[in-house]
């Protein structure tokens, strides 16, 4: 599993959720985390029970300077060449699948040889780079598109540009949830963080739990994720100042700094910043909606966000702001495209929550279920699935690394 992100990241990892699925299978995984510096700066700083996955196999890269430097030194091919050799496993005449989740793993993936390999294409490539590599990202995609003997999209929009670029087969698996971790606490009335979560959280976490505890029935809108340029804060910024008497709680950290500065001084608006993902299902409890603000563009029209899933798991109401293609016709989704339309859904459904109607009751059961048909047990079994008819069906022989 040649992965975006470390496997201990602040943000939940389909990579990671499937190599754990795949490891409680029986087959041997190894996650390599991406070869940046600030990958392995994270190894070496993180606590050493952070260095270790139970049943997967963790693989960290060998240094190496930033893309920028390796470019104009003109030694991306050869530090590529050493890192393929770092992940390469010794050969014990098993099959060697080698999934890569980002174009970053492009230049590697030429020089690691495999029997199957597969472009796990989880965005537009534009999410993996800064605004000054877009460029060659887009060349690695491209190529890494032409290189897989299979690729596989997180949803149909993305699928649908990936078979207009190439011709390697494209099948769509979108992302999951550990519905038991949510669905846990998709009650209301739900008792909130365990003691040990809450002495061992974040203090603007803690002073959030505490605020909630002592408002519960004051409705609550909230964001959970990453802050960056295809995020809409302004929206978000616009929409509290419409709902008063709505709390927006918005956690994650910004890629970019001062992308969040828009939420400054609003006053029903509490920014929690990083939350760790074992306090995620927690913090979601909190909420009566959760939002997905997503700006208009390429980036959000490919997207599956693995937040429509988590939210839902815990029974919440979800609205966005772009119409996403998921692959459940039924997903419980409210669609608002314009910024007022926006406000009057998150307004209606934190309504709904504080009624506590029937209908509302009804429709948190139509969520949960939503969600425990998209879990990562599923989507692990669809991978595998996909792997063992390709090997089966005798399309793939081994692949010489060496060829372009």
């Amino acid at each position: 599993m040649l992965a975006p992100v470390p496997y201990a990241w602040h943000l939940h990892s389909r990579t990671r959720a499937l190599a754990d699925q795949f490891a409680r299978r029986g087959l041997r995984v190894r996650y390599v985390a991406p070869p940046t510096p600030r990958a392995m700066l994270r190894h070496w700083i993180a606590p050493w029970r952070e260095r270790r996955a139970g049943e997967v196999e963790l693989v960290w890269p060998l240094p190496a300077p930033p893309l920028h430097w390796q470019q104009r030194l003109r030694l991306v091919d050869a530090i590529a060449a050493r890192q393929a050799r770092r992940i390469t496993p010794d050969s014990n005449g098993t099959p060697h699948v080698i999934v890569a989740a980002t174009p970053l793993w492009t230049p590697v993936v030429a020089h690691a040889p495999c029997d199957l390999l597969i472009y796990d294409c989880l965005d537009d490539p534009l999410v993996h780079a800064r605004a000054s590599s877009n460029d060659i990202y887009r060349r690695w995609h491209e190529e890494l598109c032409r290189r897989a003997d299979v690729i596989v999209a997180v949803s149909a929009a993305l699928a649908e540009r990936l078979r207009e670029m190439c011709e390697r087969r494209v099948v769509v698996c979108g992302n999951g949830v550990d519905a038991d971790a949510f669905g846990a606490l998709s009650n209301r009335e739900s008792p909130g963080p365990s003691a040990q979560l809450y002495e061992t959280c974040d203090p603007a976490l803690r002073e959030w739990f505490a605020w909630r505890r002592a408002h519960a029935n004051h409705p609550v809108a909230g964001f959970v994720g990453s802050i960056d340029r295809w995020v809409d804060v302004e929206l978000l910024a616009a929409t509290a100042r419409a709902l008063p008497h709505v709390q927006f709680a918005v956690a994650g950290p910004e890629r970019y700094r001062g992308l969040a500065a828009p939420l400054a001084g609003i006053q029903n608006v509490h920014r929690i910043g990083l939350v760790s993902y074992k306090a995620v299902p927690a913090l979601i409890a909190t909420f009566d909606v959760g939002l997905i603000p997503f700006r208009v563009g390429p980036i959000a029209a490919a997207a599956d966000p693995l937040k429509v899933y988590e939210y839902a798991a815990a029974g919440k109401a979800v609205v966005c702001s772009v119409p996403l293609r998921l692959d459940d016709p039924d997903a419980p989704l409210v669609i608002a495209e314009a910024p007022a339309a926006f406000a009057s859904a998150v307004a209606a459904a934190a309504a709904a929550a504080a009624a506590q109607s029937p209908n509302d009751s009804a429709a948190r059961e139509q969520r949960i279920a939503f969600a425990s048909r998209h879990t990562w047990a599923a989507r692990a079994e669809q991978f595998l699935d996909l792997i063992a008819n390709t090997l089966r069906n005798g399309g793939v022989p081994p692949r010489n690394a060496a060829k372009p």
